[in-house]
Order: C-alpha cells, then sequence, then structure tokens
C-alpha cells in the first residue's frame, strides 16, 4: 500500500522530469530562432529580402520591418533631436 509521502514522491519526480524535458526543448527552440534569423539576415544581405518566404520566417521568429507610417514618426524624432 503507498502512503501519501510515496505519492508525493512520485510526483515531484514526474514534475522535476517534465520540467527538465521543457528546459531542452526551449533551448532547442531558442536554437532554432537564432538560426532562422542568421537565414533571414542573409538572404536580406542578398537581396531576397522582401521575398514572401523571408518576410514569413522574419515574422515567425518575431522580427517584422515596421510599417511606412511608423518609420516615418521615427524619423520625425530623430531629426527633431538632431536640431
Amino acid at each position: 500500500m503507498k502512503t501519501y509521502l510515496q505519492e508525493l514522491r512520485g510526483q515531484v519526480r514526474g514534475n522535476a522530469r517534465l520540467r527538465r524535458r521543457l528546459d531542452r526543448l526551449k533551448a532547442r527552440v531558442q536554437w532554432l530562432e537564432e538560426w532562422i534569423g542568421a537565414m533571414v539576415i542573409h538572404a536580406d544581405k542578398l537581396g531576397y529580402g522582401d521575398d514572401q518566404i523571408v518576410k514569413n520566417a522574419a515574422r515567425e521568429i518575431g522580427w517584422s520591418r515596421l510599417p511606412p507610417e511608423d518609420v516615418e514618426r521615427i524619423k520625425a524624432v530623430i531629426r527633431g533631436m538632431m536640431m
């Protein structure tokens, strides 16, 4: 017959096992994002930055180009700082 303490230890071990697995998966996702970022930068340097596949890859890792109105707003702020 299992005691409460034995059951609790099993749950703690299971939780630790899942935590290690999640940490490994997070590290893998981070590694993949870094490689995708490197490939996007390389594709942009080769002149493929406006290709839809490159744009989609950049968007998937959280990179995106600013809309034109945001770019103009930032330029105006920079111009104001330089005056």
